[in-house]
């Protein structure tokens, strides 16, 4: 039996925008209240921004503000949908590129 090699996923944003989609992932509580949607780049879930109850505070981009906590995975990697949440090929690249 032989052994089969993976394809690698192709991503079909460019770097730089997986970048910047990152920056929108920190202190960003202004944002995500004002937003109906939302996704998580590491669960690959979507959820209304009302079902969020946990914020950390950190100082990423140098204002200092509150982080979304995903409640699905527990993680803060929350982004609104100002970004294309809802292209699951987005949030997957996110995750290969910011995890994987």
């Amino acid at each position: 039996m032989g052994h089969k090699q993976m394809k690698p996923i192709k991503i079909n944003y460019r770097k730089n925008f997986l970048r910047n989609a990152h920056n929108g992932s920190a202190s960003h509580k202004d944002e995500i209240i004002n937003r109906t949607v939302c996704g998580c780049f590491y669960c690959e879930n979507l959820f209304f921004s009302t079902e969020i109850e946990q914020w950390y505070f950190e100082d990423r981009r140098g204002t200092g503000g509150e982080t979304a906590i995903c409640p699905k995975c527990h993680t803060d990697s929350v982004l609104s949908d100002r970004f294309p949440i809802f292209d699951k090929k987005f949030l997957s690249a996110m995750k290969k590129y910011w995890f994987f």
